[in-house]
């Protein structure tokens, strides 16, 4: 998004659901907001590139593969970007469940699929766009650099010059804070409802050897992950926590 005095319009598809609801409001606070589908802008088939010429737009927001180019392309050179990242390995589980990707490992549970990982029988074939690492893959890189820690360092680099906040799903308030901080809005403006969140007993229970297991084959999302989190809890201040318990309180009254 453009850091403006006036925010004149917003363009919102599918996106992390709470994430993208405070977008929107902050479309709604500052200008004219425009509600538009995918059919309005063309994709190329590996949903990472986008083409033609398209201006006009102060928020973009897009649950597609990272292009950071693409995107200076929509919004010009001075936007702020922010991206949001949760546990790796939670992710997966939800994910899997979701897409229902069983058919695709040829398995009948997410325990049998974790028994086929640890006897080396899982390929790392996506099934459509989705699979090992997606938090790599989503931010636009490919998965021949998953096995080699320099591509995997660079990577993380690129990330952390790209984005002006990484927002980590575990410490959501806190983002939301910061991302006020640098928008210059109030908490009031920045009030949310979580969506699409899942209960406690539709999640698998996962063992600490599992959890092992998952973790070093998402290599690459559990280095990403563990970077932004350690970089966003520095930005920890008294002042933040105090806010973010601030914006708790709002929300439950809300």
């Amino acid at each position: 998004m453009r850091k403006a005095d006036k925010i004149r319009s917003g363009m919102l598809t599918d996106c992390t659901e709470t994430l993208s609801n405070v977008n929107e409001q902050i479309s709604y606070f500052y200008g004219i907001f425009f509600d538009m589908n995918t059919e309005s802008l063309a994709f190329t088939n590996d949903y990472s590139n986008i083409y033609g010429y398209i201006s006009g737009f102060d928020i973009f927001v897009e649950d597609t593969r990272w292009n950071f180019e693409n995107v200076k392309n929509i919004l010009g050179n001075d936007f702020i970007s922010l991206t949001i990242m949760c546990d790796p390995v939670c992710q997966f589980e939800s994910m899997f469940h979701f897409m229902h990707m069983e058919t695709h490992y040829n398995v009948s549970s997410f325990e049998m699929f974790l028994e086929k990982l640890e006897a080396g029988k899982i390929t790392n074939e996506r099934f459509q766009i989705f699979g090992r690492n997606q938090l790599a893959y989503t931010l636009g890189f490919e998965e021949t650099s998953f096995e080699n820690n320099t591509a995997i360092k660079a990577i993380i680099e690129e990330i952390d010059r790209q984005f002006n906040l990484v927002i980590i799903s575990e410490y959501f308030e806190e983002s939301v804070i910061i991302l006020k901080n640098i928008l210059g809005t109030r908490i009031g403006q920045m009030t949310f409802v979580p969506l699409v969140v899942r209960t406690n007993d539709t999640k698998h229970k996962l063992a600490v050897k599992q959890r092992l297991l998952l973790e070093k084959w998402l290599n690459v999302d559990v280095r990403l992950y563990n970077t932004f989190k350690r970089s966003l809890e520095r930005r920890f201040t008294k002042y933040v926590r105090e806010e973010a318990r601030i914006l708790k309180l709002t929300n439950n009254a809300l």
